[in-house]
């Protein structure tokens, strides 16, 4: 697996870092069910994003030139 791929634990898919420059790769990390992609996390606008299956906030990471890199 590259440095830019995970797996993410609620849907079980390997996501991976887009080759887009403006669309960069975000992973979240949810306390209760570890690392997630943007499809099993509610981002908020105002509030903060939560996990769509235990609804508990996550923190955001971003693909940048260090590696993951927290937002």
């Amino acid at each position: 697996m590259a440095k830019d791929e995970f797996i993410c634990k609620n849907c079980k898919a390997v996501k991976s870092s887009t080759t887009w420059l403006f669309i960069p790769c975000k992973k979240y990390k949810c306390p209760k069910c570890g690392m997630l992609c943007s499809d099993c996390v509610d981002e908020g606008v105002i509030f903060s994003s939560k996990c769509k299956k235990c609804g508990s906030k996550v923190l955001t990471y971003r693909w940048g030139r260090k590696g993951w890199e927290k937002e």
